[in-house]
């Protein structure tokens, strides 16, 4: 992996028996030196699989994620942003992601909770056809 620079993956499955087995292979497989900056997963289940993506890749700047229809937003950044913050994650910039109902009133309630909250220092938040663009520094 450490030639790669950025990794797409459809699924993950981290059911607890696999999640055992992959946490241990995962010190072999993990580099600091990996070149991996852009993770594009396709089916996000639960959070965990995003945790264990910045864990395997940690230095990925760009992160997209394809629908997340069936979760709160709301919560699911919060926890993104508190979880970017407790590891100390500097490279991490820029999130996508795609909602059936993504549309202005989602936008100004998103960026109403990020600056309330102070979650994100000068972040931008943009929809383009379905997807939520928010990149900070």
């Amino acid at each position: 992996m450490s030639e790669l620079d950025s990794f797409k993956i459809h699924s993950l499955s981290l059911s607890q028996p696999r999640r055992s087995s992959i946490v241990e292979k995962m010190p072999r497989c993990k580099s600091h030196k990996s070149k991996i900056t852009k993770v594009y997963l396709e089916k996000m289940i639960e959070i965990e699989e995003v945790y264990f993506l910045t864990k395997l890749c940690p230095r990925v700047t760009y992160l997209t994620l394809s629908y997340i229809n069936n979760i709160d937003i709301e919560l699911f950044l919060r926890d993104i942003f508190s979880k970017i913050d407790n590891d100390c994650n500097q490279y991490l910039r820029s999130l996508c992601f795609r909602m059936s109902i993504a549309d202005d009133k989602i936008i100004k309630k998103l960026e109403k909770m990020i600056n309330c909250e102070k979650l994100l220092l000068r972040c931008t938040i943009k929809c383009v056809l379905g997807h939520i663009y928010l990149q900070w520094k």
